[in-house]
């Protein structure tokens, strides 16, 4: 692990716990989150972004396990720590924004409350302390006259406003990396651009690490520095924004981005990715995208593409040159 690297997740994988034995969710995932850097995981619902972020929190489901490899965060291992020592390092060192801040905030609480409480639990200063820094943090976010609706109740806030007092929340220790679960979704576009440019100076004013979980390819190019994109539990292609959006080497990438609209030139109709992620009890063997690619042949279905090193990014396809 180089210095420049804050966190490092080393060939990890997943599963749950049936009664049929463990069903793997996470299959070999491999990246580096370097200090002050914005990575992307985007793919469709059921690609495994949103437990890959749980993983490194330590919030996986019930059931569900870290089966191997490893998460180190600062060079120290941090998946196999007990509950006590992730309850010690989130908040304080890793900040999470969900996706519904309904589900983040208690509303028999107001904000004041949430915020003392979140900055007293790991710091020993006064309330009078606490209720200031709070009252920064709301003024940080954007929150409008921050004095009147410091102690006002969650519902009496719209929904962007929610989701930067969730944004507060998860800086109030100024955590060295937050994982930021879909959080434009619901919200509209000019709400969105608020929240995106609100991350974007947190990266850029106090050199945090974000890791950031989106489905929406606008949100990577306008936000992030790298992009992971996830199939079927496992990272299929990584690398700088701009090399994997304008020119991608994996088949699953260029289905994404074809299907976005063009303001360019009109189409009678976006083409679209055959057929839809296969469930995680019937994932295809070799290649679990080869079901739904144009490129697939017999090699897909007996080997299973390794991560490889290709013109500046990592692709785990057969033909991914093929594709230039």
């Amino acid at each position: 692990m180089t210095v420049s690297n804050l966190l490092e997740i080393d060939h990890l994988n997943a599963a749950f716990d049936t009664r049929r034995g463990e069903l793997q969710v996470l299959s070999d995932i491999h990246l580096d989150i370097g200090q002050g850097e914005i990575v992307a995981l985007v793919g469709e619902s059921g690609a495994g972004k949103s437990l890959t972020g749980s993983a490194i929190n330590g919030l996986l489901p019930a059931r569900c396990r870290v089966t191997g490899g490893e998460i180190r965060f600062e060079g120290k291992r941090i998946d196999t720590l007990s509950e006590r020592e992730m309850q010690r390092l989130r908040g304080a060192e890793i900040g999470t924004i969900f996706q519904d801040p309904l589900t983040s905030l208690n509303p028999l609480y107001t904000v004041a409350q949430q915020l003392i409480r979140t900055i007293r639990t790991h710091e020993a200063i006064s309330r009078e302390a606490a209720e200031a820094r709070a009252l920064t943090l709301l003024e940080e976010v954007g929150i409008p006259a921050p004095a009147d609706r410091l102690h006002q109740y969650p519902h009496e806030f719209s929904g962007g406003m929610r989701q930067r007092v969730v944004i507060a929340l998860a800086i109030a220790l100024r955590p060295k990396l937050i994982i930021a679960d879909e959080p434009t979704t619901a919200l509209d576009v000019s709400i969105q651009a608020q929240i995106l440019e609100l991350l974007r100076g947190l990266s850029r004013d106090h050199g945090t690490s974000i890791i950031l979980v989106t489905h929406d390819m606008g949100v990577v190019a306008e936000t992030a520095d790298r992009v992971a994109v996830l199939y079927a539990g496992r990272i299929v292609e990584v690398g700088k924004v701009e090399d994997v959006l304008m020119e991608p080497r994996h088949p699953y990438t260029r289905g994404l981005l074809a299907s976005i609209p063009s303001i360019v030139k009109k189409e009678p109709r976006l083409p679209q990715i055959a057929g839809s992620m296969p469930s995680l009890t019937a994932i295809p063997s070799g290649c679990a995208y080869r079901t739904r690619c144009n490129h697939a042949t017999e090699r897909c279905a007996l080997e299973r593409p390794a991560l490889r090193r290709l013109d500046g990014r990592d692709v785990a396809c057969h033909y991914a040159e093929e594709l230039i």
